[in-house]
């Protein structure tokens, strides 16, 4: 078993992996509300600013499942917001939903190609008139035009200082006169609203959608 030094306390198996979890999400958050603090309150008032239909789920499960999660997020917002036809009934759930994707998209790391692959997949399985495309670079004319018409778009990350290799999932995208681009994500680890500048060199690869 395991003993927290702080509280000299004996912790079980589950419980160090949620420690484990949650201090990877604060060092996360600390480093965000930095940028975020950066970017200047004034700045923000002169923004144009768009978001997506309605919020998406703040799911995260442990281990390198983000693919998966990024997919099972997506596919809620369809099932929220565009059709219930997106995903069955019984599987809306964030455990459950999960486990579909991965049947589909893959556990454990996931790239482009599995990513892709797996929804359009998954759309023909479900008989859903959609289909998935790929951008091999980022581009935030794709983000900002896909959330006007109020789709999320799934971005990959390549050696950032929080998110190492990771998919996030656009809910918005900012504007500001002056500052710059930013896009507004789902991290994939419980938080939406998340400012990501649109320079960042560590943003990289788009999955999107047709309809």
């Amino acid at each position: 078993y395991y003993v927290s030094i702080e509280e000299n306390v004996k912790l079980e198996r589950k419980q160090f992996e949620k420690v484990y979890a949650e201090k990877e999400i604060q060092d996360k958050e600390d480093y965000l509300r930095r940028i975020w603090e950066d970017i200047g309150s004034s700045s923000r008032s002169a923004a144009t600013t768009r978001y997506l239909s309605g919020p998406l789920q703040t799911w995260y499960i442990p281990g390198d499942n983000c693919g998966s999660i990024a997919s099972a997020i997506c596919m809620r917002y369809y099932f929220d917001y565009v059709s219930t036809s997106y995903v069955v009934p019984n599987c809306i759930g964030r455990d459950s939903l999960i486990y579909v994707m991965q049947q589909y998209v893959g556990e454990g790391a996931t790239g482009t190609s599995s990513l892709e692959g797996g929804l359009n997949v998954y759309f023909f399985d479900m008989n859903i008139n959609n289909y998935t495309y790929s951008s091999n670079d980022f581009s935030f004319n794709i983000i900002r035009n896909r959330i006007n018409a109020k789709r999320p778009v799934i971005i990959d990350t390549d050696n950032h200082p929080v998110y190492y290799e990771h998919w996030l999932i656009a809910h918005g995208y900012s504007v500001i006169p002056g500052n710059g681009e930013y896009v507004i994500v789902n991290d994939g680890w419980e938080h939406n609203d998340v400012w990501l500048s649109a320079d960042d060199s560590c943003l990289d690869e788009l999955i999107y959608f047709r309809n």
